[in-house]
């Protein structure tokens, strides 16, 4: 995120904004994983699985409890675990 002219503080209120507005995702393995897959079938779902865990623990500040499940549902990603 490039603040600019806007400065530091409005920078941050809109991260802030951005964060408070992230949907809340399960912290059960089990209820993360098929919210994850969603209506995904086929060969792609591994792959799927594996790309959108792998977004949430880089790129988003995912609570200790999500990063978890997170972890234990790419164990269970035949190939990764």
């Amino acid at each position: 995120m490039t603040c600019g002219v806007r400065g530091l503080a409005a920078c941050q209120r809109d991260a802030i904004e951005a964060y408070a507005a992230t949907p809340k995702l399960p912290t059960d393995p089990a209820a993360l994983r098929a919210r994850l897959v969603g209506k995904t079938t086929g060969e792609s779902v591994a792959e799927g699985l594996f790309d959108g865990a792998e977004e949430l623990l880089s790129r988003s500040r995912a609570e200790p409890r999500l990063r978890a499940a997170l972890f234990k549902v790419l164990t269970r990603i035949p190939g990764c675990g």
